[in-house]
């Protein structure tokens, strides 16, 4: 059954007129049945109807028995448009039956308009039988604020919360699990009261709202083609017949970004990775002038390479064969306090095909003394392969530059197969390649993966970049003051050199007043032996991970060795080796 009346809010000017809401579903006679709206996996209903079996009130319950098949989440649930405004609560009985393996939730499915976003989730979950029924519920309105405030804030750069709306999209029992596993429930007294508005007047006063995401977004889009139309008008003025297909990469890049900004601008709203995608066209076209202009020059002087200085900590990936979305490289520069870690990147251009390239970092002096060279860490920025450049990103094999190493010959890059392959050595001393792409593992069993340590020469092809990543770690001693030495990029011919300048802080940082973590899986293996994983590890691979956590300051990473096992002590004995502090313990699972 389900009653609206109207009521008039007695508050200020601004708020909704609401109306009472009460839904009730019960299943005396025939209910609702549930349909599955989303999965990543086959499942087989066993039975999914009324039954006499249990009930908590009245004779009958909704009994939904499903077999899972395959992936890991099933939802199934029951359509229903509600304005998650006012004061609305939902609430349900479930009795979770003997014979269940699955994980089973309850809870809501939330649209967020007039963004296309929406977000779901249990407000409860229980992981085998309970034995009772348990009473579940939920605040709406609570949860529609937070939801779209999370959703919003993740997918879009231009909305919160506070510019959709929230819609109850449907109530749903979430099963989460493997194949094989079951899940047996019983449903009843499924229920949502309160107070909401109308539809009418609740889409009025979010649209008015998602007028001002939509301006905030179009000041952005405005500035973008603006900045587009500055790089493609000076780079209609270059003619260099030799770098003709540069320059029409660069023209493609920015027709990419505007094509882009014309489909955000009737959507009204962003990704960051599509914001990401647009700024690379932007820097592309913003820097191609004097970079083409540099490598004309370079070329009829005979110089072997450019530096480029892109910034460390950017979404500008450069890769070769693209555009160069950096500014030529005049110096690197970066400031820290002592103790602190800070990153600079540099880029080199192959005039020619570079030969034995040679990366090196001096002393840094100053007034205040000197920082060691082996206080400056330099590694290659590896482009390898992977299945998408984001979390959760599985859009297929792409081109990424983001794995740092001593040794470029480490991993083998097969452009044409678009495979990575990853050098293993062993006790002996002999070495082979084993495919490292794959959807699983299984070809490396017992695979050593072995970086040099020390930065090895590399080979750069002509008309390619190979990107460096270098670390500075400001001693815990250093005085405050300016440090001044040379990034050195070496072949047998001659050499260039960056200026490295490093400014120390006259301050300390303080502790923080806030607790940091990590989601952190590892966990110590039961045979003491290496993997590539994010779990089981040597003591070897645990000891120097959470060294390198404590060194970058996040001193109360989780832990994921179950509290039954051994091993849980050694744990507990490497981190305190370490130097980790004691106080708040996160656990995992």
């Amino acid at each position: 059954m389900c009653v609206l009346m109207m009521l008039v809010a007695c508050a200020g000017a601004q708020e909704l007129t609401l109306q009472p809401y009460s839904y009730h579903k019960g299943w005396e006679a025939e209910g609702p049945e549930l349909v599955e709206w989303a999965r990543n996996g086959e499942s087989t209903v066993n039975f999914a109807g009324p039954s006499e079996e249990r009930a908590f009130e009245g004779k009958r319950s909704y009994k939904f028995d499903v077999t899972l098949n395959g992936g890991s989440y099933h939802y199934f649930g029951v359509p229903l448009r509600v304005p998650c405004a006012g004061k609305l609560k939902l609430s349900a009985r479930l009795w979770v039956a003997e014979g269940t393996t699955a994980s089973v939730g309850f809870g809501s499915n939330m649209v967020y308009p007039p963004s296309t976003h929406s977000g779901c989730g249990p407000a409860a979950s229980f992981g085998g039988p309970t034995g009772e029924w348990k009473l579940v519920e939920e605040d709406l309105v609570e949860e529609g604020r937070a939801g779209a405030d999370q959703v919003l804030r993740y997918n879009t750069v231009n909305a919160t919360g506070e510019d959709v709306g929230a819609y109850l999209d449907r109530w749903s029992l979430f099963i989460y699990g493997g194949e094989g596993q079951r899940a047996i429930v019983y449903l009843d007294d499924v229920r949502i009261e309160g107070e909401a508005p109308s539809e009418a007047d609740y889409n009025a006063a979010i649209s008015g709202k998602w007028e001002a995401a939509k301006q905030r977004l179009q000041a952005r889009l405005d500035g973008w083609r603006e900045a587009l139309a500055k790089g493609e008008e000076a780079l209609a003025s270059i003619t260099a017949p030799d770098l003709q297909a540069r320059i029409d990469a660069t023209r493609a890049k920015g027709k990419q970004a505007r094509d882009l900004i014309d489909q955000i601008e009737k959507r009204g709203q962003a990704s960051s990775a599509e914001v990401q995608d647009i700024e690379a066209g932007v820097f592309a076209l913003t820097y191609a002038p004097q970079t083409l202009a540099a490598i004309s020059k370079a070329k009829a002087a005979g110089a072997p390479f450019l530096l480029y200085t892109p910034r460390a900590i950017t979404n500008n990936r450069l890769i070769s064969g693209e555009p160069i979305a950096a500014p030529l490289g005049e110096e690197l520069t970066c400031a820290a306090c002592r103790g602190e870690y800070e990153s600079v990147s540099a880029v080199v251009y192959a005039v020619s095909a570079l030969k034995g390239l040679r990366v090196s970092a001096t002393e840094l002096k100053g007034r205040g003394g000197t920082i060691p060279a082996n206080a400056i860490d330099v590694r290659l920025v590896k482009v390898w392969y992977q299945a998408g450049r984001g979390i959760g990103d599985v859009r297929g094999r792409m081109l990424v530059p983001e794995l740092l190493l001593k040794d470029d010959g480490l991993v083998r890059v097969d452009t044409q197969e678009q495979q990575n392959y990853l050098r293993s050595t062993q006790a002996d001393g002999t070495s082979e390649y084993l495919v490292c792409s794959t959807k699983d593992s299984s070809g490396l069993a017992n695979v050593r993966p072995i970086d040099a340590d020390t930065l090895q020469p590399v080979d750069v092809p002509a008309d390619a970049i190979q990107q460096y990543w270098i670390t500075v770690h400001v001693p815990d001693d250093a005085r405050a003051g300016e440090y001044t030495g040379q990034v050195k990029f070496t072949l047998a011919s001659g050499s260039q050199s960056l200026p490295l300048k490093v400014t120390v802080h006259p301050f300390d940082l303080l502790p923080s007043r806030l607790i940091y973590s990590i989601y952190y899986r590892a966990t110590l293996a039961g045979d003491g032996q290496p993997t590539i994983t994010s779990e089981a590890k040597s003591e070897e691979q645990y000891r120097a991970e959470i060294a390198d956590l404590k060194a970058h300051g996040v001193l109360h990473p989780s832990n994921y060795q179950a509290w039954q096992e051994p091993l849980i002590d050694r744990v507990l004995q490497i981190r305190d080796e370490v130097g980790m502090p004691g106080g708040p313990f996160f656990n995992l699972g």
